[in-house]
Parts: structure tokens; sequence; C-alpha cells
């Protein structure tokens, strides 16, 4: 059976570079090489690509990461492209798909996305406007609320705004949203620059430490709720497989409930 050529693209500008790193090392070891043959695409901090050779290490040796990684397949030579350019060529031509793996901006921004779309390659993961969207928490929010589902209470600011008006801006989270509440930079991940403020002293360091991320930040109202996990495949007709509705002893990983299409 020809197996498919997969470019996993992993590393990137972002400030979850190292997270990224993780992320392609778990892929790696999931993939099942009966039918898959991956192809590693690093991309450095400084924006080159690293194609050939173990890209993979070479990039947790230089952040310092620690990652399981299995032995290098071969002593094919490293190669170092400048990324501003376009997807490599050469490598354009012998992939069959691309799975992106760079967290943050310049990765799940849609901008990476645009750049695979004028490649003309198949990738997995949302396209560039679901992508652009789902990265942007703010914009995110007003996108769900014209939908008519429900969000938490927010506000908005611009990192300028805070810098001039620090208390017009702590007095107006306080009555827009209160305590304790969620300081996030907008378009970043999920774990960097992001603090819970329990009280009324501690939110202008939240929003110092989300001003270092991005320009604008989100403060939205803690909620105490329940996680729950959707897997949705396909494009035209995507259809939702599980997700996880409790946590009680009765299987190893929980209960699970199929979902209706």
């Amino acid at each position: 059976m020809k197996r498919l050529r997969v470019g996993i693209i992993f590393g990137g500008r972002s400030r979850e570079h190292e997270v990224s790193l993780a992320s392609a090392a778990f892929v790696l070891q999931a993939m099942d090489r009966r039918r898959y043959e991956p192809v590693l695409l690093g991309i450095t901090k400084n924006g080159e690509w690293l194609t050939g050779g173990d890209s993979l290490r070479a990039l947790a040796g230089a952040s310092g990461v620690k990652l399981a990684l299995p032995p290098p397949a071969g002593a094919e030579a490293l190669v170092r492209r400048e990324g501003r350019d376009g997807f490599p060529a050469r490598l354009a031509r012998q992939l069959h798909v691309v799975f992106p793996l760079v967290h943050g901006p310049l990765g799940e921004d849609g901008t990476l996305q645009g750049l695979l779309e004028l490649a003309d390659l198949p990738y997995v993961g949302a396209g560039v406007l679901a992508s652009a969207v789902g990265m942007d928490k703010a914009m995110q929010k007003t996108v769900f609320r014209a939908a008519g589902l429900p969000v938490v209470e927010h506000l908005i600011v611009l990192k300028r705004e805070w810098e001039r008006e620090r208390e017009a801006v702590e007095a107006r989270a306080a009555a827009a949203v209160g305590f304790p509440c969620f300081v996030k930079p907008s378009n970043l991940g999920s774990s960097v620059g992001i603090s819970k403020v329990k009280e009324a002293g501690e939110l202008g360091q939240a929003l110092d430490l989300a001003g270092h991320h991005d320009r604008k930040l989100l403060v939205e109202r803690a909620v105490s709720g329940r996680e729950i996990e959707v897997a949705v495949l396909g494009n035209e007709a995507p259809e939702l497989t599980f997700r996880k509705v409790c946590r009680c002893n009765s299987s190893p990983g929980g209960c699970y409930q199929k979902l209706a299409v």
C-alpha cells in the first residue's frame, strides 16, 4: 500500500514555539508509519524553514526542550531556507497533505493556512477565515454574539488605552466584569500571558503581563463550568464524533455520549 506523505509543520515565530515542538513530537509518535510517511518541516524562531534531516530534534535542542523522540530515520542533511518567499516549491510537489502544528500567531491565525492555499496543498484543520476568527478571542466573541450564542461578560482593552488611562480601565473592568476574572492576550493560545484575577489589586499586573504579548487585551468573567471536547471531521458534510460529559468511574476515561449531526 502506498503511504501518504504528510508534511508536519512545527516551531514558528510566536511565543508558543516550544509548545508546538511538543505537539509535533506527540503526532510523530502516534502516526501509523504503515499508512503515513512523515516529512518534518521546522520553522525557527527567526522564520527560517528547516527541511531534511531531523528538524524537530534540531529545534528542540536550540530551545532546550526535552522531547521523547524516535531515533533519527537517516543521515539526510538538514537544510535551512528563508521562509518569506513562500512554501518550498520542491517540497510542495512531494507532499500529499500538510499537518500544521504551529501554535499562536503566524500559525493558527490563518496566515500559514493562506500560504498553504497559495501552494495548492491540502491541509488538516480549519481554513483561513475560521483560523483567523478562532485566534482572535475578541473577534470570536463578536461572531458568537451575532450568532445568538451566550457569551460571558467581558471587556476588550487596547494596550495603548491601558497605558494612558490605567485607573479608568480598572474601574470599567470592575464595573463591567467584576471579580474573579481572567485577563488574556486576545491573540495567543490558552496558556501564555493569562492570569486569574481574584481581586481588584491584582488587575494591573495581569493587564501588564497580557500587554507584553498583544496590543489587544481581554478581561472576562471567571466561570465555573465543564469542559466539553468535540471532534469535527469533514468539510461540506461535517461529522461530530464524541464529547466527554462527565468524569465518573464507569470507565478509565469517563463517560462519552454520541452527538447527533
